[in-house]
């Protein structure tokens, strides 16, 4: 967990810088460059999204598969069990 919590850390912090970078260079751009500068914000909004969406379906699909083999090795113990009392 502390790695994906750092993982976090350093892309917030990667899109902060790159928000900041392009805030400044949209003061120094020339007239009407500022709907550039909104097309790219809106694609790391997006990005960001897609990130969080695909890290939630991740987790999701972790869990169960973590689920799935603790129910399978259920079921091989108890088989063993009954086929030793057999």
């Amino acid at each position: 967990m502390p790695r994906r919590r750092n993982r976090r850390r350093r892309l917030a912090e990667w899109k902060e810088n790159l928000v900041s970078l392009l805030d400044k260079a949209a003061k120094n751009a020339p007239a009407g460059s500022d709907v550039a500068v909104i097309a790219v914000k809106q694609m790391l909004v997006a990005a960001n999204s897609a990130y969080d969406n695909f890290s939630k379906v991740a987790k999701h699909a972790s869990e169960i598969a973590d689920e799935s083999v603790a129910n399978t090795t259920e079921t091989v113990k108890s088989l063993t069990k009954a086929k030793k009392a057999a």
